[in-house]
């Protein structure tokens, strides 16, 4: 019984801000920055009367054109990137062995680049104070409860109105190298933990009216994919994982987190080298400071 509840706490191998980028078959919101307008002979051609761009001019001052100085324009700054911190977070799996379990940090920090027209790379975080089950969290080279994944790319999306919590403005991060390569590994003591798949996060902050040099990412978790089922060796087992946000606008497929696993401990409970990968949900808030945007 030891055996099961120490392989059911391992099974919560979930890191990110992590994830593979997936594309919305509609038109995807993209990055704004408040500009000062063009003039057509002595009158400005814009459509706001502050540098925030968050206040529309009236129509009698567009007409008059003294007030409409500003516009929003698509545009990411200097391009001088983002940083952010997060505090605790919580990284869950529901496993087929029937335990809730988890893995635990004290925080995280985080950094990233823009470009046009709407995509994040060379993001990468790093959690400290990590550990699950009483047994510390690294990555390769490390310190013990610190995790840092590898470079991670996406994008913003809109999250699809029959996602859980509905509609909504979110960003999906995974890895830089493809779908087909981990976003992180990493090892507490007795299992080896590969992390593949996608996070969906809700964006505030930037989505305006106005922008803002301030945006919060929120990574929900819940059952959102409903029941699912792996077969390991002769067994099938059947479960419901808790997920983050896991719908893009214009499409079925969720994007999830995957966490494989091998060990010791997957090998003594289930006779195998390497468990196939299983659902897996980040519970976060991260708040990332950077060029003055909104999404649009």
């Amino acid at each position: 019984m030891n055996r099961i509840k120490v392989m059911g706490l391992c099974l919560v191998a979930v890191f990110a801000l992590a994830a593979v980028a997936a594309s919305s078959a509609s038109a995807s919101p993209g990055w704004y920055e408040c500009a000062k307008a063009a003039k057509s002979g002595k009158l400005y051609t814009g459509n706001y009367v502050d540098k925030l761009c968050a206040t529309p001019a009236t129509k009698a001052q567009e007409e008059a054109g003294k007030e409409n100085k500003y516009t929003l324009k698509a545009g990411i700054g200097k391009g001088k990137g983002f940083k952010g911190k997060s505090g605790a977070t919580t990284l869950w799996t529901e496993t087929p062995l029937g335990i809730t379990a988890k893995v635990t940090c004290t925080g995280a920090t985080d950094s990233g680049k823009l470009a046009l027209p709407n995509k994040e790379y060379d993001v990468v975080a790093i959690f400290k104070g990590c550990e699950t089950g009483g047994n510390k969290c690294a990555s390769a080279g490390a310190k013990a409860g610190e995790i840092k994944t590898n470079n991670l790319a996406g994008e913003l999306v809109d999250i699809a109105s029959y996602s859980a919590g509905g509609a909504g403005t979110g960003v999906v991060l995974g890895s830089e190298a493809g779908p087909e390569s981990p976003q992180v590994v990493f090892s507490c003591k007795v299992v080896t933990a590969t992390v593949y798949g996608g996070i969906i996060g809700r964006r505030s902050g930037d989505t305006g009216p106005g922008v803002n040099k301030e945006a919060t990412t929120k990574y929900e978790v819940g059952p959102n994919i409903g029941e699912v089922s792996a077969k390991v060796g002769e067994t099938t087992y059947k479960w419901t994982p808790i997920v983050n946000t896991p719908f893009v606008e214009g499409s079925v497929t969720p994007v999830i987190l995957e966490s494989g696993l091998c060990g010791e401990e997957v090998k003594t409970l289930l006779g195998i080298e390497c468990a196939p990968p299983i659902p897996s949900g980040q519970e976060q808030t991260a708040v990332d400071k950077g060029e003055a945007l909104e999404i649009q």
